[in-house]
């Protein structure tokens, strides 16, 4: 808009304050006031481990706004059965600045009796406009769980909180597990947690003579929760099956729990209905190998 001259005095000076209200330009260098803004991010060395291997969390604390700040760190990791518990220790902790101390979270137990789950707090001190403080992590993993990092200055402003969360999921492989006959013989099962569908192979023993071989699990679950049956069968001895195991939703909220199911056990149910004799029966409990999840506070 075109500036008459000879106009009124503060004509200017009022449409520029104007233009910088709407956000139509930029306000003057030195108007600006600085603001702290604290960002945090975090990795893992891997998202897939075996069970008791150690894994190494680094998370990196900047301060991405233009006035220095001081800053804390907290960590919560959270697994299916309501908490981490005491089986996923801190093994050792370091960082470029500040200190870190490990403690128990006294609310929040997987079973009565527990003492907690162990958290990780730092204060980090102050972090100049663009500094940053790296806090490395080496955590003993017996459980998956879901490492949640938060940080922040501990009092006074920070100009963005959406950059101050993190996380990533780290899944314990184990091997599934088979109870019941041992007559049943069992193939297509992985050495560790299921990725993908499985392809399962069911062997019936020849006497006495198998009528019917099935297999059958609640398997694919829906958003709320509710798992819709899955079941195989055919007449003889052998059974070959691929189990939708890629369906099931892994990683969702528990209504009212405000927990994430990426650890639990599922089941498969195998019977071998058999010619004038006791059907057998085995049972097939595994987990999922959940998908990595970075940078997303769930």
């Amino acid at each position: 808009m075109p500036i008459r001259r000879g106009g009124r005095p503060g004509t200017a000076a009022a449409l520029a304050a104007a233009m910088v209200a709407a956000g139509l330009v930029a306000a003057p260098a030195e108007a600006q006031q600085p603001y702290p803004d604290i960002a945090v991010s975090q990795m893992v060395s891997s998202n897939l481990v075996q069970r008791g291997a150690p894994v190494t969390i680094t998370m990196t604390v900047t301060n991405v706004g233009t006035a220095p700040t001081d800053a804390v760190l907290d960590t919560l990791p959270r697994r299916v059965q309501a908490s981490i518990g005491t089986n996923d220790p801190y093994t050792s902790v370091t960082t470029t600045q500040g200190s870190c101390s490990t403690s128990m979270d006294a609310y929040a137990r997987p079973t009565p009796g527990d003492p907690g789950t162990p958290i990780l707090h730092c204060d980090l001190g102050t972090l100049g406009a663009g500094v940053n403080a790296v806090v490395t992590a080496v955590v003993q993993m017996n459980l998956a769980a879901d490492f949640f990092v938060f940080a922040s200055p501990p009092t006074g402003p920070d100009s963005n909180i959406l950059n101050d969360e993190a996380n990533d999921i780290v899944n314990v492989s184990a091997p599934p597990v088979v109870t019941g006959s041992n007559k049943i013989r069992l193939g297509g099962l992985p050495a560790g947690c299921v990725s993908g569908d499985l392809h399962l192979t069911v062997t019936a023993p020849a006497a006495p003579a198998p009528t019917q071989v099935e297999a059958y699990a609640g398997i694919q679950e829906t958003a709320d929760g509710v798992p819709t049956p899955w079941k195989a069968s055919v007449r003889g001895r052998r059974l070959t099956a691929t189990v939708p195991t890629s369906k099931i939703v892994v990683t969702r909220y528990t209504p009212g729990r405000d927990r994430v199911r990426f650890d639990d056990p599922y089941t498969i149910h195998v019977v071998v209905h058999r010619h004038r004799a006791p059907a057998i029966k085995a049972l097939i409990t595994f987990k999922i190998c959940a998908a990595p999840l970075h940078g997303l506070a769930i």
